[in-house]
């Protein structure tokens, strides 16, 4: 099998190949032959979703996600959990692999002193030279940039994850980055804050392309910069059974030692991303439904001990067989709040009339296209409430979106929005829209089909069309026929919708 190492790259070293970690010398050989050939390359877009596919694309194994709990993190599992999935965000794999010919030994054997360590006690040679060797050693590197897309709520998540996983399959053909790339990555950077991390192992380590077209320049680079100058990363492995040895632990003992330590790594894994998570929420409350801080702050707590316990039973288990159990090592309950489907209430509104609201949107065009959600007008003493007013080019109110969690977000221009200002808008007597503006049905009042109403929590307000007059008491001429007056005594009238 093939496998990355970041350390202890050398022919002959014994591989531990669950933890996907170099170990002793237990191999002499005669020579080194070098493989002919050219540079094998290949490339891949992906999208994340989970801490697991984040580790694999860095060839990191499951198992290997053990080693987190302990001291034994390399370049790759450090840029791996710095750069833990957050499911508030949406993430985007680039990566490649350059690979030159191999290099393997000539007449390889083992070293007298591990030949008797092996007939003496098995178990002590695969604990010290692992379950390996390596046979072959590939210079080259291998290239991960992440594009991390930092979504502000749920709804722009949705739309951001869809368009990449729409693109992705078509953004690399023929080993090269097709020419949609960018536009791609722009239309979802539109929608999200941007951050781009690379790692090259086997070359620089941790870099941090600026923006888009310097990841695309590293990325097509890449391959030439390794192809003479690239160093020992990636290594061939072949078990130790292919030597004249005595026999190894059973295969029921291995599957079970294989399940027990996949399984710690797999928890390991979930746990970095739900602390992840978990942190997200303490940082951000107000996009979620009424959290828990004081219970997601314990369980974060509670989640760090625990990974280095299942770390610590992954290594007994793998040191001695007897001691390979998940009892008492089960994943915790985590009670996640729901996240709030938008934090732009007003915003989201505007996006409805810009698209659908032909006679609205002449009156609020001078909100189109503006971040809403940072900053707008609100009541001190009504939770939750907020709004926006639209000018004209003179600086005058014309219109105006409201909102509130009870009333929904509604707008409101033109005359009725007149004739709400002079009686204190939503702070007045009337309060917040309820509505938005409405016809009268002409089949219940004939005559009335070009008026319009809106009606707010404690009254409404009526445009007639003919007469032009703004009016919040009843539409008198609704009942009698006749337009006469707009502020009669008439009782409670049913309106548009009521």
């Amino acid at each position: 099998m093939k496998l990355s190492l970041d350390h202890g790259v050398r022919l002959g070293v014994g591989v531990d190949t669950v933890l996907q970690l170099a170990k002793g010398e237990a191999i002499e050989y005669a020579g080194v032959t070098d493989a002919e050939g050219g540079q094998t390359v290949t490339a891949e877009f992906r999208v994340i979703t989970t801490q697991q596919e984040l580790s694999e694309s860095l060839d990191l194994s499951v198992s290997a996600s053990v080693r987190y709990g302990l001291a034994n993190v390399d370049g790759r599992m450090d840029f791996a959990e710095k750069n833990a999935i957050n499911e508030s965000s949406v993430y985007m794999m680039l990566s490649a692999h350059a690979s030159n010919p191999p290099r393997y030994m000539q007449k390889p054997k083992l070293r007298g002193a591990a030949e008797v360590m092996y007939r003496n006690n098995p178990e002590e040679f695969r604990q010290s030279f692992g379950d390996c060797f390596v046979d072959e050693v590939y210079t080259g590197g291998s290239l991960a940039i992440l594009f991390m897309f930092h979504t502000r709520d749920e709804s722009s998540s949705r739309t951001v994850s869809a368009e990449l996983n729409g693109a992705v399959g078509g953004l690399i053909a023929g080993g090269e980055i097709s020419g949609s790339f960018t536009s791609v990555v722009q239309s979802a950077q539109s929608k999200s804050d941007l951050r781009i991390s690379a790692f090259i192992s086997g070359g620089r380590g941790v870099v941090i392309p600026a923006n888009p077209e310097e990841a695309i320049s590293l990325f097509k680079s890449f391959p030439a910069a390794v192809l003479n100058a690239g160093v020992p990363h990636q290594v061939t492995a072949k078990p130790w059974r292919e030597f004249p040895l005595p026999p190894a632990p059973t295969d029921a003992e291995m599957m079970v030692r294989r399940h027990t330590i996949e399984t710690c790594g797999q928890n390991v894994l979930k746990a970095i991303q739900a602390k992840t998570r978990l942190q997200y929420i303490l940082d951000n409350p107000q996009q979620f439904v009424n959290p828990d801080l004081l219970a997601l702050t314990t369980m974060r707590q509670q989640l760090h001990g625990t990974m280095t316990k299942w770390a610590q039973a992954a290594h007994a288990c793998n040191q001695d067989i007897k001691q390979c159990t998940l009892e008492g090592l089960e994943f915790p309950v985590i009670n996640w709040p729901d996240r709030v489907e938008s934090l732009d209430p007003l915003g989201d509104k505007i996006a409805q009339v810009e698209l659908h609201d032909s006679r609205a949107r002449a009156w609020l065009r001078a909100l189109f296209g503006l971040p809403l959600d940072m900053e707008y007008d609100r009541d001190e003493g009504r939770e939750g409430s907020r709004w926006r007013f639209a000018n004209d080019g003179d600086g005058k109110q014309i219109g105006g979106v409201f909102y509130t969690p009870e009333t929904g977000a509604h707008v409101v221009y033109g005359g009725i929005f007149r004739k709400y200002a002079e009686l204190g808008g939503c702070t007045g007597k009337l309060g917040f829209p309820i509505t938005d503006e409405e016809n009268f049905d002409p089949s219940r009042w004939p005559g009335h089909d070009l008026d319009r109403c809106q009606r707010f929590e404690h009254g409404f307000v009526w445009w007639d069309a003919q007469t032009q007059v703004v009016s919040d008491g009843v539409p008198l001429d609704a009942l009698t026929g006749m337009r006469e007056s707009a502020t009669g005594r008439l009782g409670r009238v049913r309106l548009p919708g009521q």
